[in-house]
């Protein structure tokens, strides 16, 4: 296993978070601690996350690609 240790902050960054509202009891949650751990740990600005809501698991690699392909996002999640 390689483990890489580093600091990880990106004030500036534009994060994009695909989830689906299929199964929303547990997708909350971990809506919930991509958005805490993006604004603790990575430090991303509120206003810089940007959350799609799609109806199941068949539509997040398409709304994530055109999420990609946009040019709006440092990442896509």
């Amino acid at each position: 296993m390689n483990i890489i240790k580093a600091n990880v902050a990106a004030p500036d960054a534009r994060v994009a978070i695909t989830i689906a509202r299929f199964n929303q009891f547990i997708n909350d949650s971990l809506l919930d601690g991509a958005v805490d751990a993006l604004t603790r740990i990575g430090q991303v600005k509120d206003d810089n996350i940007t959350v799609v809501w799609v109806p199941g698991a068949y539509e997040l690699p398409l709304a994530t690609e055109a999420l990609a392909k946009s040019g709006k996002y440092d990442a896509v999640v």
